[in-house]
This record gives C-alpha cells, structure tokens and sequence, in this order.
C-alpha cells in the first residue's frame, strides 16, 4: 500500500500567500478612487511595477556579488 503525501496547512498557505496578495491588490484596484473616481488599479500598478523592478534589481545585484566572491576564493585557491 502506497502512502500518500500528506498536506499539512502551512504548506497550503505557503503556495496560496503570494496569489492571495495579487487577488487582494487586483480586487482593490476596482475600487473607485476618491479623488478622481478613477479605478484604484491605474494607481496602484506602476507603484507594483517599480516595487517588482527594484526587487528584481537587487536580487541580482546580491547573486553578482555572490558569484564575484566565488570566483575571488577559487581565484586564491588556485594561486595558493
């Protein structure tokens, strides 16, 4: 008899957290702005935007350095 995986709900939640936090700003963007009336969604995704481009940026900008201090340790190793 095969055991079958068990889903516990930490793992549940683990997957559903990001897409909870997309749907929650996706459904908030219907909103009407109270300044303009315009949909909140026009405000809301350029800020998205430049917020998903910076984390972008310094992830790499962390996996650069990362592999620039690899490459300085394999560097003195092969010099030592």
């Amino acid at each position: 008899m095969k055991s079958t995986p068990k889903f516990t709900f930490t793992k549940i939640t683990k997957k559903l957290t990001p897409w909870a936090g997309v749907a929650g700003v996706f459904s908030l963007g219907f909103l009407p702005c109270p300044g303009c009336g315009a949909p909140m969604l026009w405000h809301l995704w350029p800020v998205a935007g430049v917020l998903a481009l910076h984390t972008l940026h310094v992830e790499r900008k962390k996996k650069q350095g990362l592999s620039e201090l690899i490459n300085e340790t394999e560097a003195t190793r092969d010099n030592a």
